[in-house]
């Protein structure tokens, strides 16, 4: 329970010495003109020092309302980076990656705007505004209880690119605007050898740390992982479902030897469906599509 108690005589003289009776008051001291009260008093006291020259933080009613003030909200969103074959189709994962107060801001609701090049991903889901060879989607959602905001659907194609950048040009949370979000870019990569009319042209991914391929795919029983690192560092690998929940882990260690990897994974355990081989490096997200067929 608090209690206040009455305050002494607050003199207009900037000289005196001034008190505050309570369970935590102090003197009031003097600095070069400045009068500085410190204390706990009572909120009808609040406002009874006016002059310019002193400093009247105090009081009960100051830290109540410093309570009530909305938070500080942040959010981290990421594309990961994707590997895939030409004449596919995939699921992108939009990603939280990390948040602080989206809760005590009611933050459920998002809008983003998403780039990438036409020519080699086109859009199943969601309709959107070309411009030259840049394509803009508007993708909306809401929170989820996992880390996957919301799957994106593509058709890959064999353009004028052997990849794409997916870019993050904006993205609010609709309840909170002034949340401040911090997006990680991603892009697709393609692998394969593609035909076109009399010319054969080999697309692959050059990128050091990557998620080469999963064969079979579809699998049956078991199933090979066969990754790249290019960094050196925590390392870890893991299937998940279209929620974004763990189903098991491939791989987890600190790499010290860069190059190639295989982990062979047992996927008769597990349902039919559609998943994600997820890739996390210290620099890196690579996502790669699984489906599972009994």
């Amino acid at each position: 329970m608090l209690s206040f108690f009455p305050i002494a005589t607050l003199a207009q003289s900037p000289a005196s010495q001034r008190g505050v009776v309570s369970s935590g008051g102090q003197r009031v001291s003097t600095n070069n003109g400045r009068e500085i009260l410190n204390g706990s008093v009572g909120q009808f006291a609040i406002g009874r020092i006016r002059e310019a020259n002193t400093k009247n933080n105090v009081g009960f009613w100051y830290g109540a309302v410093s309570l009530f003030a909305k938070p500080n909200s942040e959010s981290i969103i990421e594309l990961p980076n994707v590997t895939a074959d030409i004449g596919v189709m995939i699921d992108v994962p939009l990603i939280l990656v990390q948040s602080k107060n989206l809760q005590r801001v009611k933050a459920k609701s998002f809008e983003a705007v998403i780039r990438y090049n036409i020519h080699v991903l086109e859009s199943k889901q969601w309709s959107g505004v070309r411009s030259g060879d840049s394509m803009r989607i508007t993708v909306k959602g809401t929170l989820q209880s996992n880390d996957t905001l919301l799957s994106i659907p593509f058709l890959t194609k064999l353009g004028n690119a052997e990849y794409t950048p997916l870019i993050i040009e904006k993205f609010t949370w609709l309840e909170s605007p002034t949340t401040n979000n911090i997006v990680r870019n991603g892009r697709v990569d393609f692998t394969g050898i593609c035909h076109e009319g009399d010319t054969t042209r080999l697309v692959f991914s050059a990128a050091t740390t990557a998620l080469l391929s999963v064969f079979p795919n579809p699998a049956n029983e078991e199933a090979t992982v066969r990754f790249q690192v290019g960094e050196k560092g925590q390392t870890d690998i893991a299937l998940v479902d279209m929620n974004g929940r763990v189903v098991m882990g491939v791989y987890s260690g600190k790499v010290e030897r860069l190059g190639e990897y295989t982990e062979t994974i047992n996927v008769s355990t597990i349902a039919s469906g559609l998943y994600y081989a997820v890739l996390r490096s210290r620099t890196r997200t690579q996502v790669h599509q699984v489906i599972v067929r009994k």
